[in-house]
């Protein structure tokens, strides 16, 4: 909601006043928040730990070790995008792909998953 309401122009205007980058602020805001939504959305690390059998401490060891994608929401924790998950776990070759990939933000990881290029 708040985000729907700093992208109104007016408020925009007064942002860009005060802050010269708040339009790029809420372009990533607004691209943060289609990421957590494509593919099926994302899972609790309650949910996630349930669905793959763990405690909550595995599964936050797995993602500390690059085995599992958890985007940081701020103050609520980590969310698990959902599309990482298959019939028997975690999608097969994920943690080969995220040892490769050069980048390690998360959230530019998931960018990367869901980017649609038939290449990857």
């Amino acid at each position: 909601v708040l985000l729907r309401a700093l992208e109104a122009p007016d408020a925009q205007a007064a942002l860009l006043q005060l802050d010269p980058l708040a339009g790029a602020r809420l372009r990533g805001l607004s691209i943060r928040q289609e990421i957590l939504q494509r593919e099926g959305g994302t899972l609790t690390s309650e949910r996630i730990a349930e669905y793959l059998g763990l405690s909550r401490q595995a599964v936050d060891k797995r993602r500390r070790a690059g085995k599992l994608l958890g985007l940081q929401t701020g103050r609520r924790g980590y969310a698990y995008p959902a599309w990482q998950l298959g019939q028997n776990g975690v999608l097969q070759g994920l943690e080969e792909t995220l040892s490769a990939l050069t980048v390690q933000d998360p959230w530019m990881q998931a960018a990367f998953f869901l980017s649609g290029d038939p290449r990857l």
